[in-house]
C-alpha cells in the first residue's frame, strides 16, 4: 500500500470522520472541487479501494490498529517504568485484546530492544514482558 500525502490523508479523514462531500471539503481546504476529486481518485488507487464506504472502513481499520499499538506501548511503558523491570530476568504479564505477532514486533523492534515481549503460550490475550 502506498503512503498518502498530507492532503490526501486530510481529505480521507474529513470523509471518514465527518462525512463531508467533495464540495464541502474543497470549500474548507480552499481548493477547487475538481482537485478534491483528483485527490480522492489517488486515495482510492493507493489504498486499492473503490468508493467512500471502503475508504471509511479502511480508515477505521487503521485507527483501530493505531489504538492497539498505542495500548501495547502504554503497557510496555508501565511495565518498564512503573512496574520496575530493571534487572535481567524480571518479567510481568498483561491482558490485552488480541495483537498479532507482527504488530507486536513492529513496535518492539523500533523502540524496546532491551525487552522481550511475547504472547503467552497458553492464552493469546496475554503478553509477557521480560527484561533481557
Amino acid at each position: 500500500m502506498m503512503k498518502l500525502t498530507k492532503t490526501e490523508m486530510r481529505i480521507a479523514e474529513m470523509i471518514s470522520a465527518q462525512g463531508l462531500t467533495n464540495a464541502e471539503i474543497a470549500e474548507i481546504i480552499g481548493i477547487n472541487k475538481r482537485t478534491v476529486d483528483t485527490h480522492l481518485r489517488n486515495i482510492y488507487m493507493k489504498l486499492k479501494i473503490r468508493n467512500r464506504a471502503e475508504l471509511i472502513i479502511k480508515m477505521l481499520e487503521g485507527d483501530r490498529k493505531m489504538k492497539k499499538l498505542e495500548l501495547i506501548e502504554n503497557v510496555i511503558e508501565l511495565a518498564t517504568n512503573g512496574e520496575g523491570l530493571h534487572e535481567s530476568g524480571q518479567s510481568c504479564r498483561y491482558k490485552i485484546d488480541y495483537l498479532s505477532n507482527k504488530e507486536l514486533h513492529t513496535l518492539l523492534d523500533s523502540k524496546y530492544k532491551e525487552y522481550e515481549v511475547e504472547h503467552d503460550r497458553y492464552n493469546n490475550d496475554y503478553i509477557n514482558i521480560t527484561k533481557i
